[in-house]
């Protein structure tokens, strides 16, 4: 049974012979009193076994983000996919060999999914959610339900083309 704090679960396949990667993100309940960034607690489990334990690694989104959003889901896996030589070597100082040995296993393939599910192939930047527009009330009557012509030509539509099509009697 999932607790109250839990936000969302990823599941990710980071290869073919291997278990599922399960990401579990958990509300911290703390906001930052000067940033408003609001704090994401993280658990990361594969084939049974924690290698992050909840609160272990966490990550923080602003007041602004959803904290189950996309931006947030984003996040969260851009986390679990640091890797030695992402960043300084003092980020990795806590980590357990354990830890590390995952990082450095499945760190890239963790990137790609996340690349794949939340960013943009054109600019690499986090998509957005599209809003789609929904009308609830449609207008009533024959037009509305009468199919509206093509205006696209049709292949063989003789109106298009220069010949001239002669039919006999």
């Amino acid at each position: 049974m999932k607790s109250n704090d839990h936000l969302f679960t990823l599941h990710v396949a980071v290869r073919r012979d291997t278990p599922l990667v399960i990401v579990d993100a958990f509300d911290a309940n703390h906001q930052d009193p000067e940033t408003g960034h609001h704090r994401i607690d993280v658990e990361v489990r594969m084939d049974g076994r924690v290698i992050f334990p909840r609160g272990a690694t966490w990550c923080a989104v602003n007041r602004s983000t959803c904290v189950d959003g996309i931006e947030a889901k984003e996040l969260v896996l851009s986390l679990v996919a640091m890797r030695p030589g992402d960043t300084d070597d003092e980020y990795f100082t806590s980590y357990t060999p354990e830890q590390i040995a995952f990082a450095e296993e499945f760190g890239e393939a963790i990137d790609v999914e996340k690349q794949c599910r939340y960013c943009d192939p054109e600019t690499g930047e986090v998509r957005k959610k599209k809003t789609v527009r929904v009308n609830f009330n449609p207008p009533r009557g024959r037009r509305a339900i009468r199919p509206q012509a093509d205006p696209r030509p049709v292949l063989g539509d003789a109106r298009k083309s220069k010949k001239t099509i002669t039919t006999r009697s």
